[in-house]
């Protein structure tokens, strides 16, 4: 029997048996290859693919089986990556999900252990959320990309859900404009927990990212993390035509058509100091100004040859690159040059001879906050999270009318960073 008729066989008789949840194609031969995969991360912005980009995610796969995961659209993958490319794969397989039941079809599950790259193509990734997440197919692909070490790649809702903490659009999407004038806003949904891909640890992704501008809806999914976490945070972010591309050691060449076009990859990082957002309230614009530095931007330029670099181990070798200092003022993103910040000068340090004090006067239903230096901001959050206190002085917070609960206080000076708890 023709190998293509056998397959094709196989996948509509399991399609049967499944209800029809699922539709497999593809091109080459799909038969098991003894080959060495390389690891590999390639993330592009959602408009048609970069080839220099598609050329570098598929020869990660070392001349093996390529396997593209999607639940819309059609198999137009088979030929761009199979005929189009300058790549030497041995196949390329499609399977587009129906339904959430194609998550444990034996069949499916088979072709992502065989795959020796797997893309994840666009559409929506709330759907993708809805088929995968905690689903044998969810499993499937961490193996892959960590046990395995094995490439991975997406584009658009595939490079969304690639990072730990993803915009799931659950509730359809939203726009700077109105993320920054209410970033409490039920449309902004970030989820976590879904896939775990090296490199991309305490990070949102964003795509399509100049069209339309989706700066300011980024620093508000940043703005949410910090509250939320209280951690540095980080994002990545891709322009439509650009393919970021990150190598075994954790460094990312960007790849585009600049300076034809103004194609950029974005990476983000919060203050050093995680200094909340002073304003972020339900209808209210956001106001995250921390010395005019609320998050740190490099912004890269993607050429054709991908020699622009970033290296996220350390964001610090960087080349082709420009940092800007982001702020929000009254719900407006302002930007302005600057150079890199290194964080680990800025930590705190027991040699500095900093000391803080931190008491609750019961009797006069206060906080009483004691530091050498007056000049010091002073932030609390109660254990949801949520900003309650925001002062520029020592003088003593009234919590007369503040909840019993744990609140963390950070207290911040020119040297360090201070964070106490304290319960009421």
């Amino acid at each position: 029997m023709n190998k293509f008729i056998f397959y094709s066989f196989i996948a509509y008789f399991s399609g049967l048996c499944w209800a029809q949840n699922y539709d497999y194609s593809y091109l080459g031969d799909t038969s098991s290859y003894n080959g060495s995969p390389l690891f590999g991360v390639c993330m592009m912005g959602g408009a048609t693919e970069n080839d220099a980009g598609s050329e570098w995610f598929l020869n990660r796969a070392d001349g093996g089986n390529v396997l593209v995961l999607r639940a819309s659209g059609t198999d137009a993958y088979n030929d761009y990556f199979y005929n189009q490319l300058n790549s030497n794969i041995q196949s390329v397989e499609t399977i587009i999900f129906q339904s959430a039941a194609a998550s444990t079809n034996p069949f499916i599950l088979s072709r992502i252990e065989a795959a020796e790259a797997i893309w994840i193509a666009g559409g929506d990734q709330s759907v993708y959320e809805n088929y995968w997440k905690s689903t044998p197919v969810a499993n499937r692909i961490n193996t892959h990309v960590n046990i395995k070490k094995r490439p991975i790649g997406g584009t658009s809702a595939g490079m969304a859900i690639l990072s730990e903490h993803y915009f799931s659009a659950s509730n359809g999407t939203i726009s700077s404009a109105t993320a920054l004038s209410d970033p409490t806003h039920p449309t902004i949904t970030i989820n976590s927990q879904f896939l775990k891909v090296p490199f991309l640890e305490n990070t949102i992704t964003d795509t399509h990212y100049d069209n339309p501008d989706r700066r300011g809806r980024h620093a508000v999914f940043l703005a949410q993390l910090l509250v939320e976490n209280d951690t540095m945070k980080y994002g990545i972010a891709a322009e439509e035509y650009v393919a970021i591309c990150i190598n075994e050691s954790g460094v990312a060449r960007i790849f585009g058509d600049h300076p034809n076009y103004e194609d950029y990859a974005w990476f983000l990082r919060v203050n050093c100091e995680l200094i909340p957002p002073t304003a972020m309230s339900a209808g209210n614009p956001l106001q995250w100004s921390p010395d005019k530095r609320a998050i740190q931007a490099c912004k890269i330029p993607g050429t054709s040859n991908g020699d622009p670099q970033f290296d996220l181990t350390n964001w610090k070798n960087i080349q082709g690159g420009q940092w800007e200092d982001w702020s929000i003022d009254a719900g407006n993103l302002n930007t302005e040059l600057s150079t890199r910040v290194d964080c680990s000068l800025l930590s705190s340090s027991a040699e500095k001879g900093e000391k803080l004090k931190v008491q609750i006067d019961k009797e006069l239903q206060q906080i009483i906050i004691q530091h050498q230096d007056p000049s010091v901001s002073v932030y609390i959050n109660n254990s949801l999270g949520q900003l309650v206190h925001a002062s520029d002085d020592l003088q003593p917070i009234t919590i007369q009318s503040w909840p019993p609960g744990v609140y963390q206080v950070r207290v911040v000076t020119k040297e360090r960073v201070f964070n106490e708890c304290i319960a009421l």
